[in-house]
């Protein structure tokens, strides 16, 4: 093994582009002016199913749903990146084979790049998104529960001391009764 020599560029990008193509959990790439994918890494298989060969030369959007692609939602993306420098990527792409995938990612405006204009990182988080989902559902139908046991309650107190007054209404009118049958016998 031949020790790594920080000063060697040839050999610092050898190893950036073996680290970048060695994350499988993460898709990495890199985007031209137009939005056109020219690299792709072994991640961007995994997380969005297209293989290089497939996807080098294909513009961003058909990763995006038709109602952002209607929204013009990859262009302000883009347009986000190269003025602020990044856009955050946190929503619904579609898979190669059709499903949505949840991801959060980061768009970055590559303003020194030749050749590059945007780097993107996206993360496959459908799994962590289904089970939010589900526990906002489960929020909700908690906070209808307690809802309908707080009117259940507000029924029941109120019956009740609908009944306590009952009672001493009752007992108002048999003491009088009593001092009616007193004064009459």
């Amino acid at each position: 093994m031949v020790p790594i020599r920080a000063d060697d560029p040839e050999q610092r990008r050898h190893l950036y582009d073996l680290f970048v193509h060695s994350v499988k959990d993460f898709a990495i790439f890199l985007l031209d002016k137009d939005g056109c994918i020219i690299t792709w890494n072994e991640g961007g298989e995994r997380v969005l199913g297209y293989t290089a060969e497939e996807i080098l030369g294909k513009h961003l959007s058909m990763f995006y749903t038709e109602e952002d692609r209607a929204n013009c939602v990859v262009e302000r993306e883009l347009k986000q990146a190269q003025d602020e420098g990044r856009a955050s990527d946190d929503r619904w792409l579609v898979h190669k084979d059709g499903r949505s995938v949840w991801v959060n990612g980061v768009t970055v405006g590559l303003r020194e790049a030749a050749c590059a204009c945007y780097g993107k990182i996206i993360h496959d988080a459908t799994e962590m998104r289904h089970k939010q989902e589900r526990i906002e559902k489960l929020n909700e139908a908690l906070q209808d529960k307690i809802s309908e046991l707080e009117q259940f309650e507000d029924a029941t107190v109120g019956r009740e001391l609908r009944m306590i007054e009952l009672k001493r209404e009752m007992e108002r009118l048999k003491d009088k009764i009593r001092t009616w049958e007193t004064r009459h016998t």
